[in-house]
């Protein structure tokens, strides 16, 4: 089953990653492979710090909120 987290659009990392913040939990997610069409989008969670940690699951999709 899907999960579904409401995030709000954040401006991108200093690397140019993508990123989202949980508007519920305050987690932010980074996409690691800049967009490349060569590469499936990979979100991750991120410390504290913007360094991302690990691949959110599959099942996991963003709806993005204003």
């Amino acid at each position: 089953m899907t999960q579904i987290i409401k995030v709000k659009q954040l401006e991108p990392d200093g690397f140019d990653r993508p990123r989202v913040k949980d508007i519920n939990t305050g987690m932010i997610f980074a996409e690691v492979t800049l967009g490349d069409p060569r590469f499936t989008p990979d979100w991750c969670t991120t410390t504290k710090d913007g360094e991302p940690i690990a691949s959110i699951r599959d099942d996991i999709r963003f709806e993005i909120v204003v």
